[in-house]
C-alpha cells in the first residue's frame, strides 16, 4: 500500500470514530453531519523502476536542441524535477532517448526547443511511458505527440496527438545539382519526408543543333512512372528557355522563352519518389540550370 492510501485510509479511520462520537451526543433535532472527504493522490500516474520516459524525434535543421522535463512526487510527498537534453539528426532519421522516470507518482512531462527556430514541419517529437526492457519499446501509456517549434511544446498530461502528415507543413525550395550537358535534372524525396509541389522553376540552354526541345515532368514511385505532365511550349536551337512548373493553368503562358509545365494541384510525393525532367529533343550539348523546386514537406512518422 503506497503512502497515499495509508493517508487516505487513516483520514477514512478518523472519520469513522467521529462519527460514532456525533451520534452518540447528538440531539434528536441536529441534521446528519457531511460525508467525510476522500484524501486522493495527486493526478498523474503511478511508476515504479521497471518505467522509462521515451522521448522520439524526427528533426530536419541542423543546430536544434530539445529538453525534456518532468515532475515527480516521490512516495514520502517530496516533489522531484528531472531533465534531460537532445541534439537530434538533422537527416529526418528517428532519434531515441529512455531515461529512468523515478518511483511515485508522475505528475507532468514536457518537452521544448531550447536551441534552434525549427517551424511546423521540422521536428517532430513523440513521448511515451514504457516498461523494460528498453530495447522492446514496450509502450504502457502514450503521452503524445506533436511538431515542436520555439513556440508550440509537447505536454502531459493536456498535451495533443497529432500525425507527422497533418496540417501545415514546412515550405521550402528544394535545389537540384546542375546536371551534366545532354541530362536532365532530378529531385528525390527524402527519407521519412513528404512531399507536395507547390511550383518551380529552371532555365534550359539549347545548342545550335536543329530542332525544338520539349520540357515534360516526370513522377516515379519505386521505379514506376506514376504521372507525365506535357508542356504545349519548346525552346529552339541556341535559345534560353525559363520553364515554369505550376498547378494552376494560365492562358497564353507560352510566350516567348517562357515555357509553361502544368502538373496536378495536389501533387504528393512520398518518400524515396522521384520528381524529374524529360526533355523531348535534347541535344548531347543543352544545359540545365537554376533548378528549383517549392516544395510543402511533412515528417514522416
Amino acid at each position: 500500500m503506497t503512502p497515499w492510501h495509508k493517508l487516505a485510509q487513516l483520514a477514512q479511520d478518523a472519520a469513522a470514530i467521529r462519527q460514532l462520537l456525533a451520534n452518540h451526543f447528538r440531539h434528536p433535532h441536529q441534521p446528519p453531519p457531511a460525508p467525510p472527504m476522500q484524501l486522493l493522490p495527486p493526478a498523474g500516474v503511478q511508476v515504479s523502476p521497471d518505467d522509462l520516459l521515451l522521448v522520439q524525434l524526427r528533426n530536419s535543421l541542423a543546430g536544434v536542441v530539445v529538453q525534456v522535463r518532468w515532475r515527480l512526487r516521490a512516495p514520502n510527498g517530496e516533489v522531484l524535477t528531472g531533465a534531460f537534453q537532445v541534439t537530434p539528426a538533422s537527416d529526418r532519421s528517428l532519434v531515441s532517448v529512455v531515461k529512468a522516470a523515478g518511483v511515485g507518482h508522475l505528475e507532468s512531462v514536457v518537452v521544448v526547443v531550447v536551441s534552434g527556430t525549427p517551424t511546423r514541419g521540422q521536428l517532430l517529437a513523440s513521448l511515451h511511458l514504457i516498461g523494460l526492457p528498453a530495447t522492446a519499446v514496450n509502450t504502457r501509456r502514450y503521452l503524445g505527440q506533436r511538431y515542436l517549434t520555439s513556440q508550440a511544446a509537447l505536454m502531459w498530461p493536456g498535451g495533443i496527438q497529432e500525425a507527422g502528415v497533418s496540417g501545415q507543413g514546412v515550405l521550402y525550395g528544394a535545389v537540384s545539382a546542375t546536371p551534366a550537358a545532354g541530362a536532365g535534372w532530378t529531385l528525390t524525396v527524402p527519407a521519412s519526408a513528404r512531399w507536395r509541389i507547390r511550383g518551380g522553376g529552371a532555365g534550359l540552354t539549347t545548342s545550335a543543333a536543329a530542332g525544338n526541345r520539349t520540357p515534360w515532368l516526370q513522377v516515379l514511385v519505386g521505379g514506376n512512372s506514376m504521372a507525365v505532365y506535357v508542356s504545349g511550349g519548346t525552346v529552339g536551337p541556341s535559345g534560353a528557355g525559363n520553364i515554369e512548373y505550376l498547378s494552376t493553368y494560365l492562358a497564353q503562358a507560352n510566350a516567348g522563352n517562357q515555357i509553361t509545365v502544368y502538373y496536378s494541384p495536389d501533387l504528393i510525393v512520398p518518400a524515396g519518389g522521384v520528381v524529374r525532367e524529360i526533355t523531348l529533343g535534347m541535344d548531347a550539348a543543352d544545359q540545365w540550370t537554376a533548378v528549383t523546386l517549392l516544395v510543402e514537406e511533412w515528417l514522416e512518422d
